[in-house]
């Protein structure tokens, strides 16, 4: 049986928050413009997070855009296990 992961305090939960509103808004950003011409600025306001903010979590435009392309793809990946689970047939599962 796994173990539950650890409790986070308020501090790692509004962290994690607050990357994951920046994350957010840099797909929401790619999805509509397919560039990264957006200024962190204009992130930053769509996440509603400071400026600041920013740089704490990432230390620039491409580590971020790095980051939401690393969450849409593992959204993907857990839609197809998802879909795929109790699929036993290779050739179904390919």
């Amino acid at each position: 049986m796994p173990m539950p992961a650890p409790r986070r305090n308020r501090f790692e939960r509004r962290r994690a928050e607050t990357r994951q509103a920046l994350v957010r808004a840099a797909r929401q950003i790619l999805a509509e413009s397919g560039g990264a011409s957006a200024s962190i600025h204009a992130i930053a306001e769509r996440a509603d997070v400071g400026l600041g903010s920013f740089y704490n979590h990432f230390t620039g435009k491409p580590d971020l855009f790095d980051a939401a392309v690393a969450d849409a793809l593992e959204e993907y990946a857990q839609a197809v296990d998802e879909r795929l689970h109790g699929v036993d047939d290779p050739a179904e599962r390919l």
